[in-house]
């Protein structure tokens, strides 16, 4: 991440479709589509508890702190990827799409958002905390898919899609307490999908404010 002490703009940037998109931080900023059944992701969940409990439990683990990274793909192609830290109820976020970066850190409710000049600027009202731990944390159902991982059904709202059918979301949990969270949906540019990794990271620097430069002297 850029140092925070550089160049910071206290100008408001226009609208808030970049915070809002933390909101979706699972769909990565997705297109409006009809979610599918996701095919298998790699990894295993746990053998010694019901799906329901080994999905609570791993969510928990990562409540001291975890970093985690987005990827969303239409018709095959990368077209967003989100990396990000949470910490204490803060996070960085960095967000790639279309060969350019925007950063944004939150501390509830402030947020700031950091363009690729490494110029910051204080965001209007967040939308979201950028913890999609939180989007997790409220399945409708979970069932084992028979392939040592677990199918969980989410409100489409609460991934930022479209539409009043649940989604099934494929998870799977790490032996390290590891968790991908991967679904797809049919769009009118083809198939996309999107897949969370978000591991364990209890020891990390805090996310603090950037500091205030003071502007030129006239």
């Amino acid at each position: 991440m850029t140092d925070p002490s550089r160049h910071q703009s206290r100008r408001r940037p226009p609208g808030g479709a970049a915070v809002l998109c933390l909101a979706t931080i699972l769909a990565a900023c997705g297109p409006s589509a009809t979610p599918t059944v996701p095919p298998s992701a790699t990894g295993s969940a746990s053998a010694s508890l019901a799906p329901a409990g080994a999905l609570a439990e791993a969510l928990a683990a990562l409540r001291s702190g975890y970093t985690f990274e987005t990827t969303l793909r239409v018709a095959d192609q990368d077209a967003a990827r989100v990396a990000g830290r949470w910490a204490g109820g803060s996070s960085e976020v960095a967000i790639t799409s279309g060969g350019a970066t925007v950063t944004y850190r939150l501390i509830p409710p402030d947020a700031w958002i950091e363009d690729d000049t490494g110029t910051w600027q204080e965001a209007e009202a967040p939308a979201a905390t950028g913890d999609p731990l939180e989007l997790l944390l409220a399945p409708l159902s979970v069932a084992a898919n028979g392939n040592g991982k677990v199918v969980a059904t989410y409100a489409a709202s609460v991934l930022g899609l479209p539409g009043a059918d649940p989604v099934p979301v494929t998870i799977s949990i790490g032996t390290d307490g590891t968790i991908v969270a991967r679904y797809e949906a049919q769009t009118d540019a083809g198939l996309s999908s999107s897949e969370t990794t978000l591991k364990p990271a209890p020891k990390q620097d805090p996310i603090v404010a950037p500091s205030l430069v003071p502007a030129p002297s006239g």
